[in-house]
């Protein structure tokens, strides 16, 4: 059996104190006390004898406690990096916009994250007014309902893929955000977006659309994206549903982050 280098070094000590002590047990008598005088004296193999099974007794419970420490945690290994370039398919999404803007903007989202509820209702109005309605910029959302954390987040994606249906996927989009406290009140916000409740609760009873919010978390994983709000920028390819990005942009930034980077992208090439 091999031992740790700190249980070789307590057993060579232990051996050189039995030696020693048969040195001492072995060495002439040069005086004697009078209770010793008459007695017998002591085998010195005894007295290694007796050590050695001191000995034995120590590597025992060095050997237990060895056997029943935990086993250190291993490290925790570090977060992939996120992907600045990726190729979107975009096809068949909903966005804001003019179809042929030249620069497209895609959000990272989960509907009860608070930080994507800020960015809704305080950044994107301004985005909206100043580069997507002025024809510059086309908006994309695509989702990473964080499960661990919002229980309610998944089923609020399929909802509002639910509202797509009947033409509301925006409407539905901005009620959600605007009354996040009360998500799962599906039936009332799905009211509010102006929604026929029925279908609308038909559709997400089915879960039809599940698989395609797992398709998004899919992407967003591939790309190293763990947190919401995420935003990649990217030019508009077109006649073209795909775009490559050309930069990712996490947390929730204020308007002036946001406007920094669209207009560098729309800068005329070279």
């Amino acid at each position: 059996m091999q031992f740790p280098l700190g249980i070789k070094t307590i057993l060579g000590v232990a051996l050189l104190g039995a030696i020693s002590l048969a040195g001492q047990s072995a060495s002439p008598v040069q005086e004697q006390s009078p209770s010793t005088a008459g007695g017998q004296a002591k085998d010195p193999n005894a007295a290694i004898l007796d050590a050695l099974k001191a000995i034995q007794g120590e590597l025992h419970d060095i050997k237990t406690l060895l056997a029943t420490r935990p086993t250190p945690a291993a490290a925790p290994s570090a977060a992939p990096a996120v992907q600045q370039s990726v190729q979107l398919d975009l096809s068949d999404r909903p966005f804001l916009g003019d179809k042929s803007a030249p620069v497209t903007l895609v959000e990272i989202t989960d509907y009860q994250c608070p930080f994507c509820g800020r960015h809704a209702r305080e950044t994107l109005p301004q985005i909206e007014k100043e580069y997507v309605e002025t024809g510059k910029v086309k908006y994309y959302v695509v989702d990473l309902p964080l499960e661990g954390l919002h229980r309610d987040a998944f089923k609020a994606a399929t909802a509002v893929h639910c509202a797509n249906e009947q033409g509301k996927y925006w409407e539905m989009h901005r009620q959600l955000f605007a009354n996040q406290k009360n998500l799962s009140d599906w039936d009332a916000n799905a009211s509010a977006a102006g929604l026929d409740t029925a279908k609308f609760d038909a559709c997400l009873a089915s879960g039809k659309y599940d698989v395609d919010v797992r398709k998004d978390i899919g992407l967003t994983k591939a790309a190293g994206i763990s947190g919401t709000p995420g935003f990649y920028f990217a030019d508009t390819e077109p006649g073209s549903s795909k775009v490559k990005t050309v930069k990712f942009v996490g947390g929730a930034q204020p308007f002036t982050a946001f406007k920094e980077q669209l207009d560098t992208l729309l800068k005329p090439k070279g």
